[in-house]
C-alpha cells in the first residue's frame, strides 16, 4: 500500500515536471537553414521592431531582441541572409542584416524593413560653375560622414533675389530615394551648402552687366511704372523702389544695362525727367521714344479781369490776403506763387497787375527754419541742395546732395513754390539751405524722417529697424520680405524668414 502511493506521488510529480517543459518549450521555435543572398540595402520602416540574437539548433531556438529600430533611422541595413521563422504555425521571413554603424547587427523580421538607401551618398564630383536661382524654401545643409553613413546638418534658409554658383555635385540618398544634391556659394558669398536639386531652378537672378553708353535719347511713358535704384555688385545687386514715372514727363537717357531676373533678361535705362526730380533705372518697355509739345499759358488780352486772388501753397503756415484794391497791402505770406487781377478801369489793371507781381515776388518775412525741425535720412538720387528756395543754378549751394544723407528738415516749413515743385528748408552743416522737391509728401521725394517706415508687397523702407519693439505692422508680413534700413551713411537690409527679421547685409 505504501508502496502504491510512493508511485503515485512519483507519477502526479513526473506529470508536473513534464507540465513545465512544456510551458518552456513555447517560447522556442523552429526555422530553416540560413541561407547566405546577394547583399541588399534596407532602411528602417516599423520603428516598433527589433532585431534579434537567435540562440539554439534550426528546430529549437530562442529568439533575444538586441537592438530597437527607432535608434537607427538615420541609416542603411545591409542583408546578407535569409530564414523562414514558424511562429505559431506561420512562416515568417527573416533577415539577417549588418547596421552601417559598427558591430550594430542581427536578425530582423522583413516587413519591419524597406528596400532601399538611406542617408548614405555617391562621391563628390566637381562641376563647371553655372548660376541658378531659389525656386522653393529650403535650407542649405552641411554634409558630414563617410558616404556609408552621413550625418545632413541644416544650415541657413535659401534665399530669394540672389543667385548661387554650383561648382560640385553628388546623389544623396534618403529613405530609399535617390536625390541630386548641388554644393552651392551665393553669389554675394555669404551662404554656402548642399541643396537638393529640385530646390533650385537654372539662370541668374538680381545680376546685372556693365552700363553701356547711349547717344542722349528722348523718352517718354509708355505704361505705368516706377523708377529703380540699383544697390549692391553686378553679381548681386538690389533694386529699390524710387519714384513714379509721370506720363505728363519728358525723359532722357544715356545709360543702358541688362539686368537679370529669374533667368529673364531685362533691357533698363538710367532716365531722368527735364526738372531732375525724377531719376533712376526704368526697364526699357516702360518707356518710349518721343517728346511731349511744351505747352506755354499766356493770358489773353479780351480776358474780362477779376477780383481774385489766387494763392498756390500747402503751408497751413501762410497768411494769405486777398483783395480788390490796387492800393491793397502787400501779401505776407512766404508764397512766392501769387496770380492777382484787380476789377478797375484798364487804366488801373496794369498797375493792379505790376502791384501784385511785385507782392509775389517780394522776399517773405517768414522765418522758414523756425519752429521744430527733424532728424532725417535722404534716399532719393538728386545731387543739389540751394541757398534759396529760387532754385536756379545761381544758387546751388557748395554742399552736394547725396544718398543716405542724414540731416535736419522742417517739414511744418515745406512751401509749395508752383505746380510741381515744392521747397523743403533743412540744415546740413550748420547751414540753412533748400531741397527742391516734386511730391508734398516727404517719402514720395525719397525722405524719411527718423522712426518712420513705409510699407511695400514684399518691401518696407524707412528710418527705424524692423526689430525696434515702437514698429507696428497693418498687414501681414510676407515670407522673404526686405526691410531698408536707413542710416547716417549707408543702409542695412532686413530679410523677413517667415518668423523672425534677420540682417542680411
Amino acid at each position: 500500500m505504501n508502496f502504491k502511493r510512493m508511485m503515485t506521488v512519483v507519477t502526479v510529480g513526473a506529470t508536473m515536471f513534464a507540465g513545465t517543459v512544456s510551458a518552456q518549450a513555447a517560447t522556442s521555435y523552429a526555422r530553416t537553414k540560413t541561407v547566405n543572398v546577394k547583399h541588399g540595402s534596407y532602411y528602417v520602416a516599423n520603428k516598433r521592431g527589433k532585431t534579434y540574437n537567435f540562440n539554439g539548433s534550426t528546430r529549437k531556438f530562442r529568439m533575444k531582441a538586441n537592438h530597437a529600430l527607432k535608434n537607427y533611422t538615420k541609416t542603411t541595413w545591409t542583408k546578407t541572409a535569409q530564414s523562414y521563422v514558424t511562429k505559431n504555425h506561420k512562416k515568417q521571413l527573416y533577415f539577417y542584416v549588418v547596421n552601417a554603424k559598427t558591430n550594430v547587427k542581427g536578425w530582423v523580421y522583413a516587413k519591419d524593413l524597406k528596400a532601399g538607401k538611406n542617408y548614405q551618398a555617391s562621391s563628390v564630383k566637381k562641376t563647371k560653375s553655372a548660376p541658378f536661382y531659389r525656386a522653393k524654401s529650403g535650407k542649405l545643409v552641411t554634409i558630414s560622414g563617410k558616404n556609408s553613413l552621413l550625418k545632413l546638418t541644416n544650415g541657413k534658409t535659401l534665399k530669394t533675389n540672389l543667385t548661387y554658383n554650383r561648382t560640385k555635385q553628388r546623389d544623396v540618398y534618403l529613405n530609399g530615394k535617390k536625390h541630386h544634391y548641388y554644393y552651392v556659394v551665393s553669389a554675394d558669398n555669404k551662404l554656402r551648402g548642399w541643396i537638393a536639386s529640385d530646390y533650385l531652378k537654372a539662370g541668374k537672378d538680381y545680376q546685372m552687366t556693365g552700363v553701356s553708353k547711349l547717344k542722349a535719347t528722348a523718352l517718354i511713358m509708355a505704361k505705368a511704372g516706377k523708377t529703380y535704384r540699383l544697390t549692391g555688385k553686378n553679381n548681386a545687386m538690389h533694386l529699390t523702389s524710387a519714384r513714379a514715372l509721370s506720363a505728363k514727363d519728358n525723359y532722357t537717357t544715356t545709360q543702358a544695362r541688362y539686368i537679370y531676373m529669374r533667368n529673364k533678361k531685362y533691357r533698363y535705362y538710367n532716365i531722368s525727367n527735364t526738372n531732375g526730380s525724377v531719376s533712376g533705372w526704368v526697364r526699357s518697355d516702360y518707356v518710349k521714344a518721343g517728346k511731349h509739345a511744351v505747352v506755354t499759358k499766356q493770358t489773353s488780352s479780351s480776358q474780362k479781369p477779376t477780383s481774385t486772388t489766387k494763392v498756390t501753397s500747402h503751408s497751413s503756415s501762410r497768411v494769405v490776403s486777398s483783395s480788390s484794391s490796387s492800393t491793397s497791402k502787400p501779401v505776407t505770406s512766404s508764397s512766392s506763387s501769387v496770380e492777382s487781377v484787380s476789377s478797375s478801369s484798364s487804366s488801373s489793371v496794369t498797375s493792379s497787375s505790376n502791384s501784385s507781381s511785385s507782392s509775389s515776388t517780394a522776399t517773405a518775412p517768414v522765418n522758414d527754419f523756425a519752429g521744430k525741425s527733424v532728424h532725417a535720412i535722404y534716399t532719393g538720387t538728386s545731387d543739389y541742395l540751394y541757398t534759396s528756395s529760387d532754385f536756379t543754378d545761381a544758387n546751388i549751394a557748395s554742399q552736394s546732395l547725396k544718398s543716405d544723407l542724414g540731416m535736419q528738415v522742417y517739414p511744418n516749413n515745406e512751401r509749395q513754390m508752383n505746380f510741381t515743385t515744392y521747397a523743403l528748408p533743412v540744415t546740413l552743416d550748420g547751414k540753412n539751405l533748400y531741397m527742391k522737391l516734386s511730391f508734398p509728401d516727404l517719402i514720395d521725394d525719397g525722405i524719411y524722417l527718423d522712426g518712420v517706415y513705409q510699407p511695400g508687397i514684399g518691401l518696407y523702407t524707412g528710418v527705424v529697424k524692423p526689430t525696434d519693439p515702437s514698429v507696428r505692422y497693418d498687414r501681414p508680413i510676407l515670407p522673404d520680405s526686405d526691410w531698408i534700413y536707413y542710416y547716417d551713411g549707408g543702409f542695412s537690409v532686413f530679410r523677413y524668414d517667415g518668423t523672425n527679421w534677420v540682417q542680411v547685409s
